[in-house]
């Protein structure tokens, strides 16, 4: 109950961005169960839209991606990085994925971070992790 009166509180821009995030997240994490990377990153590789009249902000677009994602079984950073990048490009704004691996105790950890000159944008801390060409994965 409390969740949906939290949804209801929301502005109307707000609560459309959280069903569109919802929407996508659903769509990429089940994409990426059915489908090579290769060909979900070309399908959402589009690039941005015109921007509109009025478009939420860059961190508003992220805030969306993050509370949506806590309601999708396993919205990995990699389904989260997909999510934001293609509804920021919807809004006419630009990001770019990437994908990085660190070495921890002769294991290798992968993680995905979306980044926008330099800044990360959805993702957490990067440092640890070496970034690799995703065009070529």
């Amino acid at each position: 109950m409390r969740l949906i009166s939290k949804f209801l509180a929301l502005n109307s821009e707000e609560k459309s961005l959280l069903i569109k995030a919802s929407i996508l997240l659903w769509a990429i994490r089940i994409g990426l169960w059915v489908l090579p990377f290769r060909a979900l990153y070309s399908i959402s590789a589009r690039g941005p839209s015109k921007p509109k009249q009025t478009n939420p902000s860059e961190e508003r677009i992220v805030w969306a991606v993050k509370a949506a994602s806590r309601y999708v079984p396993r919205a990995t950073c990699l389904t989260q990085a997909m999510t934001a990048r293609i509804l920021l490009s919807m809004y006419g704004y630009c990001a770019d994925l990437r994908i990085g691996v660190a070495r921890e105790s002769n294991q290798l950890k992968a993680h995905a971070w979306l980044e926008k000159e330099g800044r990360v944008l959805i993702g957490g801390s990067t440092c640890d992790y070496r970034p690799l060409p995703v065009e070529g994965l």
